[in-house]
């Protein structure tokens, strides 16, 4: 956490420096401020759902993958709006899409996982049970 703390921090006077050392006309803060922002929501997000939530890890990496295409979809606005391009190219679709493929595979695996357990719960005697109807008898 104190990574992500210390990024958090000096991500953007970092940004202003390097503008300034490189003198981009503002273009460089014009792009990178909004990404940097964007970026932090969703690192942070994905911290506060790790930490609080206490998913499985296979779950965890879908919902990272799926939280990831409206970061995607923000970052490739801005790109857009500052440089006079287009929104959606075949190739951003093509990564929003294998985001949405990557996390639909994660929660399937997921889903494939826990039924195997289930089954080899049920297929297993409990042995407690067993033994405490055994030191009865």
């Amino acid at each position: 956490m104190s990574s992500l703390i210390a990024f958090s921090v000096l991500i953007i006077p970092y940004l202003f420096l390097l503008n300034l050392v490189i003198s981009a006309n503002n273009i460089l803060v014009n792009v990178a401020i909004p990404i940097t922002i964007v970026s932090l929501i969703y690192f942070w997000a994905l911290h506060f759902i790790y930490t609080r939530m206490h998913l499985s890890s296979w779950r965890y990496l879908a919902v990272a993958a799926f939280g990831l295409v409206p970061v995607v979809i923000i970052i490739n606005l801005v790109i857009s709006m500052q440089f006079n391009m287009p929104l959606f190219t075949v190739w951003n679709v093509l990564g929003v899409l294998i985001l949405i493929a990557i996390g639909v595979g994660l929660v399937y695996f997921e889903r494939e996982k826990l039924k195997k357990r289930l089954v080899n719960q049920s297929k297993t005697p409990n042995l407690k049970a067993n033994n405490l109807e055994l030191k009865k008898g």
